[in-house]
Parts: structure tokens; C-alpha cells; sequence
């Protein structure tokens, strides 16, 4: 399925997200932490998209914000063809951080 489109879940989901800020913090924290348990991109990058449409009101307003082209980001909700730099302004303009550390490797 493309993110072009929302299904009514989705829809139903990035409304409830806008409408209690307490929840999309919640929120935003779980898909974290989810990602970090589970590296499933698929699902981070779909609640990533809910997360955008909830705090800025769609794809309109964050590709006004991070001047990345709407199909940029689309390819990026859809792990198509995007570059960390415009992965990178989505989630600045998100207030979402990225913090890298090395693995610890077990002998």
C-alpha cells in the first residue's frame, strides 16, 4: 500500500494524534522505542507519517517547513529512494532527535 493515501484507520489515528497532545507524545515515544526494539522501518515510517499530519496538519505544511518536496516525502514514509539529509529535516521539523551509538558486540 502507498502512504499517498490514508485508510480511515489511519485517518482515524493522526485525528485522535491532533486532537490530544498528551497521546501524541505518547505516541511519539512508543514509535521510538518500538524501532529501537524491533527495527521494523515499515511501521516507523507509517506512524512517522501520522505523526507529521498530526502535528503540522499534513504533507503540505512539512514540505513548506523542511523545503523537501512533497513526493520526497512521500518516498520517505514509503522507504523509497530518499537521502538521510531530507530524512534528517522531517524529523527536525518533528522535534524528533537521532542519537547513534555502537553496538556492544557479545564474545
Amino acid at each position: 500500500m502507498e502512504n499517498k493515501q490514508l485508510t480511515k484507520y489511519d485517518k482515524f489515528i493522526a485525528d485522535d494524534l491532533k486532537d490530544n497532545q498528551e497521546y501524541l507524545q505518547y505516541f511519539i515515544k512508543m514509535t521510538i522505542k518500538r524501532y529501537q526494539r524491533t527495527k521494523n522501518l515499515k511501521t516507523f515510517l507509517r506512524n512517522l507519517k501520522l505523526i507529521s499530519i498530526a502535528q503540522k496538519g499534513g504533507i503540505n505544511q512539512i514540505s513548506k517547513e523542511t523545503s523537501v518536496a512533497r513526493k520526497t516525502l512521500y518516498n520517505i514514509f514509503d522507504n523509497k529512494n530518499f537521502t538521510f539529509n531530507n530524512f534528517s529535516k522531517l524529523l527536525n521539523t518533528l522535534d524528533i532527535e537521532i542519537n547513534f551509538r555502537q553496538h556492544q558486540r557479545t564474545s
